[in-house]
């Protein structure tokens, strides 16, 4: 009887894991995921890529800006060092 008892238990046990880690995994496909580029900015102007308004730096993508003066930077840091071995 106490056998049975202890069977009952682990089984309940095993049961109650399997349904608690299939709802926590069906809530974590519901959270909604954050995608890139401002979207926590609800504010002004939707932003744009960087290739589509190259004139107005205030509406690009925030990744584009980083990307953008990255590459400004890298070619000045280049432009200096190729100065410098001439």
């Amino acid at each position: 009887m106490a056998t049975l008892a202890a069977a009952a238990a682990r089984q309940a046990a095993t049961l109650s894991r399997i349904s608690t880690s299939r709802t926590s995994a069906q809530a974590a496909n519901l959270i909604q995921r954050r995608g890139l580029a401002g979207a926590a900015d609800h504010h002004g102007p939707p932003k744009v890529n960087f290739w589509q308004d190259p004139m107005s730096p205030s509406k690009w993508k925030e990744e584009h800006l980083l990307v953008v003066h990255c590459n400004l930077l890298a070619n000045q840091v280049n432009g200096c060092v190729i100065n410098v071995l001439m």
